[in-house]
């Protein structure tokens, strides 16, 4: 049996819970499920202490786990076994998958070992599209099609297209029930689209088309509303896009957002946008969608092109990219964790 301590120094409930606990009779062994709280507050270190008890309530040992909302450094981990210049990345419990549309890599996140690789998709040409996760299913969109990911076989298999022809969209995002495809790229110009999926009925829907006609933008979601920042031929451009009101805001024009295709995650109301570039350090840029005020820092770790980012335990992942050297780009998987401090 497991219960919190009362020296623990982070406070239960509000900076962690204990969700679920799991010890069989007659067992030397369990686990404990945390959920842990994260806010804008800058505490440093805190230490949970889980009291471990036997059969008469008596405690036999103490497990401490230690948080520190402090940024640290960067981490590289253990490479991909090949490299992704255009990446999309889908992230289920442990477990990332990698495509490009011509690829698929599967790499255990907790252990940093790639898994499974399945290099011949029908796609003959590398092509840029976003993936997602839904319902412990991985679908992605590129060029007009959906595909839905056979996690055993690691086949993409297209499933429906889009009411029109898009090439280069912005992140992909789900809210709800529904897929979002947002801009893109048509007939040699960029496009204000905005295209809605629905996975139960299979059918799509026009939504609200976007303020800005672009491509490649980094999107992030914060409740019901979808962040959309830059892409080319934006003009900086940073918008906010209601699934419940099928509507637009226009937030403002921030400069550093530049042309690249950056990518962006969401952790509580804060927006963090990876700058795509080549031959610099990462810029990472974030947004607060409350108070809608900026801030900026430069990480140590070297920064791509076309580089997909997503959020695992509490970091942010930088994945794969265009390093400009050979044809398949980076197989670099590294990560980050900006603090309160």
């Amino acid at each position: 049996m497991f219960r919190v301590s009362d020296l623990s120094t982070a406070e239960n409930r509000f900076d962690f819970e204990l969700k679920n606990t799991r010890n069989e009779p007659n067992e030397q062994s369990g686990y404990i499920e945390l959920s842990i709280f994260d806010d804008a507050q800058y505490e440093g270190q805190e230490q949970i202490i889980i009291e471990v008890l036997n059969e008469d309530f008596e405690v036999v040992k103490h497990l401490d786990i230690i948080l520190d909302d402090t940024t640290t450094q960067p981490i590289e981990h253990a490479t991909l076994a090949a490299g992704f210049r255009f990446p999309s990345t889908a992230v289920i419990d442990d477990t990332m998958y990698v495509t490009d549309g011509r690829r698929v890599l599967k790499y255990d996140l907790a252990t940093e070992q790639n898994v499974g690789y399945s290099p011949n998709q029908d796609g003959t040409y590398v092509s840029f599209g976003d993936g997602v996760v839904y319902h412990g299913e991985v679908y992605f969109f590129s060029e007009g099609l959906l595909f839905q990911l056979d996690k055993g076989s690691l086949s993409l298999n297209a499933i429906s297209s889009s009411p029109s022809f898009v090439e280069w969209t912005s992140e992909l995002q789900v809210v709800g029930n529904k897929l979002y495809v947002i801009g893109g790229y048509n007939n040699g110009k960029p496009v204000n689209s905005n295209y809605s999926y629905d996975f139960e009925s299979g059918l799509w829907a026009t939504q609200a088309p976007s303020l800005t006609a672009r491509y490649g933008s980094a999107t992030a979601v914060v409740g019901d509303n979808i962040y959309v920042f830059g892409g080319n031929y934006s003009g900086d451009e940073y918008s906010g896009y209601s699934t419940l009101h099928d509507s637009w805001l226009m937030h403002g024009t921030n400069y550093d957002l530049g042309f690249e295709e950056n990518t962006a995650v969401a952790s509580g109301n804060h927006v963090y946008i990876s700058e795509s570039r080549r031959d610099s350090y990462q810029l990472v840029m974030r947004y607060n969608v409350e108070t809608m005020t900026w801030a900026s820092r430069s990480f140590g770790i070297k920064s791509h092109r076309n580089l997909d980012s997503f959020m695992y335990k509490g970091r942010i992942y930088l994945v794969g990219g265009d390093d400009g050297i050979g044809f398949d780009g980076t197989d670099q998987v590294g990560s980050i964790y900006w603090g309160d401090d």
